[in-house]
Order: C-alpha cells, then sequence, then structure tokens
C-alpha cells in the first residue's frame, strides 16, 4: 500500500509541476519579454486573452506598468480598453487601430478560437511583435474545456500545430 500512495502521489505532483511551468512559468516569461520588448519601443503591451480582472495574474507577476498594458477578453463586459480594466474583444476582430501595439501577449488562447487564421492575421494587424503561448502536450492544460459563456470549447490541436506553422521564419511570433 504504501508503494501505491508513493506513485500516487509522484504522480499528482508531476502534474502539478507540469501545470505550474505551463500555467505560470511560461506565461511569466512571455510576458516579462512582451513587456520588455515593449518598453525598448516605447509603446504598449496588448494582453489578449487576459482573462477577468481576478484571474489576469500576467501582469502583476510581471509588473504592471501603469499605462502600458491594456487586457481584454472574450468574457469580459467593458467596452472600455484601460490599463486598469479588462475590456471585451475576440482574438478573430480586434477593436484596435493597426500597429496599436508594441508587442501583443496570447496566452493560451490561441488553441481555443474557431478561426485560427482569422485571429493571428488580427493579432498581426495590431501588433508589431507577438508573444504567444502554446500548452505543451504533457500539460493538463492541453486536456481542458473552456467555457466562454456560449458552450463548451475543446483545445484544438490543429490551431496549436498552425500557430507554430505560420511562426516558422516570422521575426514577428515568438512561441513558448
Amino acid at each position: 500500500m504504501k508503494a501505491l500512495s508513493k506513485w500516487l502521489l509522484l504522480g499528482l505532483g508531476g502534474t502539478a509541476v507540469a501545470y505550474y511551468i505551463d500555467v505560470v512559468s511560461i506565461p511569466k516569461r512571455a510576458m516579462l519579454d512582451a513587456v520588455n520588448y515593449a518598453r525598448g519601443k516605447g509603446g504598449l503591451v496588448l494582453d489578449a486573452g487576459a482573462g477577468t480582472p481576478m484571474s489576469s495574474f500576467k501582469v502583476l507577476v510581471a509588473g504592471n506598468v501603469p499605462g502600458s498594458v491594456i487586457r481584454c477578453d472574450v468574457s469580459a463586459k467593458s467596452s472600455v480598453c484601460t490599463a486598469e480594466s479588462v475590456c471585451h474583444c475576440d482574438v478573430q476582430r480586434l477593436p484596435f487601430k493597426d500597429g496599436a501595439f508594441s508587442s501583443i501577449l496570447c496566452s493560451h488562447v490561441l488553441g481555443f478560437v474557431a478561426d485560427i487564421d482569422a485571429a493571428m492575421n488580427e493579432l498581426l494587424r495590431c501588433g508589431d511583435r507577438l508573444f504567444i503561448v502554446l500548452p505543451k502536450p504533457w500539460s493538463p492544460m492541453s486536456w481542458v474545456t473552456w467555457n466562454a459563456g456560449d458552450g463548451n470549447r475543446v483545445m484544438s490541436t490543429y490551431n496549436v500545430k498552425r500557430v507554430a506553422e505560420l511562426a516558422k521564419g516570422s521575426p514577428r511570433i515568438n512561441v513558448y
């Protein structure tokens, strides 16, 4: 029985470590890279798919630079985009002008969109450089569903592969 408990604990511990790496550690690095890139250009960062104000820890972890990070999410209710709030946006139809952002962070979002090519075109239209975090196959994030209020969506492995294809050879797309 002790051996079984030990293996079960190690298995759960491994899942927790994988989750931490995929959902905290890698997005933190991507956010820091996005913020540093924007600072170097003197521009703004868009955190596309930021979640709600309570779940948008990426800016807090990376250090919020007042006025320089705009957060938006499809689940947000507000249509007003400020550094203090999370505004509503769909990465397939962003409400921002061309080149509005020096960098755009998109962490664990693109696997769930209906039209990955439209989303990538919109992100590239609005930002100079993209910092995209995709779930790893070994991560629990690759097994989840997401509810945007219009039903559950399952992570699309096609989208993940498509983003990797589009990023190859593009100096504007950083994938983590």
